[in-house]
């Protein structure tokens, strides 16, 4: 945590230390791959970190506002211990990337502030830059306000850190704790230790995040906290992330370096039954509240957009937003082998209709050149059929736009999305999920093109869009 000498900051680190092992202090699974790193269990280390919350931080809202923050036993064995146990041969940290997925109201942002102070101020880490990212400002803050409040309910730290508005400060060890501002891309001298992430289920792509990862080459244990609660599926860079935790998690990765934490139902459980929220919910009965969740259910059972919100941010399944989900294992279940001949008899007689959508998958190939005529194509059949109103031209506007933006050809890509924006504003509604998917890929073409406040404005109102269908 701090150079020898130190004085108040290391005093934290050495009565933390202080706990001894107990038989619930298990030594947690090894990580795959560990051996190979000459990975070892430090159960000191592993006991300073849990005996820090309780000793250390407070929960800052609520009915536990105030009260020492005891770690739920997920937390500690799947969590803390785990992360700040296992040790490489020459004594750094061997798990070097957290991915917390959990549904809402589970503890995650508490959690990882309280962490983030720990890399601030009892980490051994002279220069300490621990950030808090997200795609907008305003929820990059949760988790550093949050830590803000937990340094101001603490005596011990009152006198050790500094707290600011858009900085908490360590003196003796000239460390920070900051959210990260959007214009990070654009900084000099970026030399971060600690990246706390939130709900990257939310994040289009991964830009911020490895610019952030790519400032950490000079650290010698950093640590990345990947926080989230399921999003839709099969949509950007979170869903990416959550792909790989679960390859990682059921062995076909092996990387000791990260830990995968997942608490999820199943695509096949029964949503209504009360057994399966627990899955999903290790806080169910502690922060999530049953009674909470039964009323949800019982609303949800007689609406369909509201079930699938349960599912996403109750259950952690991944699902699409505005519309009746279609499970993962459903959509997984039309793949495989095809008897063609059995299609075409069973087919016969009757009216048939196929596609391919061959302009995406020569977009997601990086064949740029073969995709731009196919979507001109498209977008001129649907307008000579359809109208050049219709939400389908909207559609093919729109990803003629992305195309173009990809390509770095932003003047032809920026009329293309105001055009597609009014006419899903129109055709749909001003706050259909479609809109706030256009109005994301717009902010992302404005800052590229240095126009940061007003990207950021229509940030503002899709995360308002968004936040009207997860209630």
């Amino acid at each position: 945590m701090t150079r020898k000498g130190s004085t108040r900051a290391a005093g934290a680190r050495r009565k933390s230390r202080g706990d001894t092992q107990s038989p619930l202090n298990a030594t947690p699974p090894m990580p795959p791959g560990g051996r190979q790193l000459g990975a070892w269990f430090d159960h000191a280390s592993a006991s300073a970190a849990c005996a820090f919350f309780p000793r250390f931080l407070r929960f800052t809202e609520g009915e536990w506002a105030g009260q020492p923050f005891e770690l739920q036993p997920w937390q500690r064995d799947r969590v803390i211990r785990p992360l700040f146990g296992w040790k490489r041969a020459d004594k750094t940290r061997l798990i070097r990337t957290v991915y917390l997925e959990v549904a809402k109201k589970n503890g995650k942002s508490e959690l990882a502030g309280g962490i983030g102070i720990i890399m601030l101020c009892a980490d051994n880490e002279y220069g300490a830059q621990v950030y808090c990212t997200a795609i907008d400002k305003d929820q990059a803050k949760i988790t550093f306000n949050k830590s803000c409040r937990m340094v101001g309910l603490s005596e011990p730290l009152k006198g050790v850190l500094e707290v600011y508005k858009t900085a908490i400060f360590c003196p003796e060890l000239m460390a920070s704790f900051k959210p990260l501002s959007s214009n990070i891309a654009t900084k000099y001298g970026f030399n971060p230790s600690c990246n706390l992430a939130d709900e990257t289920h939310a994040w289009r792509d991964g830009t911020l995040f490895q610019v952030v990862h790519d400032g950490f080459a000079g650290r010698r244990q950093p640590l990345e906290v990947l926080m989230t609660t399921a999003g839709e599926y099969h949509y950007g860079w979170g869903w990416e992330q959550h792909e790989y935790a679960l390859k990682v998690r059921d062995g076909l990765i092996e990387d000791p370096s990260f830990l995968p934490v997942i608490f999820a139902a199943e695509e096949d459980d029964d949503w209504t039954d009360e057994k399966v929220w627990a899955k999903a919910n290790p806080n169910l009965g502690v922060s999530v509240k049953v009674d909470f969740l039964k009323g949800q259910v019982a609303k949800a059972k007689h609406n369909e957009t509201l079930e699938g919100n349960f599912k996403r941010f109750h259950l952690d399944l991944w699902t699409s937003i505005g519309a009746k989900p279609i499970s993962v294992k459903d959509w997984r279940a039309c793949t495989g082998d095809l008897d063609v001949d059995a299609l075409a008899k069973s087919l016969e007689g009757r009216d048939c209709y196929g596609g391919l959508d061959l302009a995406s998958l020569y977009y997601a190939q990086g064949r740029y050149a073969e995709a731009e005529p196919l979507l001109k194509r498209a977008l001129a059949i649907k307008e000579k059929v359809l109208g050049s109103e219709h939400p389908s031209v909207a559609t093919s506007l729109n990803g003629l736009a992305v195309l173009y933006q990809a390509k770095g050809r932003y003047a032809e890509a920026e009329p293309l999305y105001r055009r597609a924006l009014a006419i899903w504003e129109k055709a749909l509604d001003p706050e259909h999920p479609n809109v706030a998917k256009a109005l994301l890929n717009y902010a992302v073409l404005l800052r590229a093109t240095g126009r940061s406040d007003e990207a950021e404005r229509i940030e503002t109102r899709a995360k308002a869009i968004r936040a009207k269908y997860t209630r």
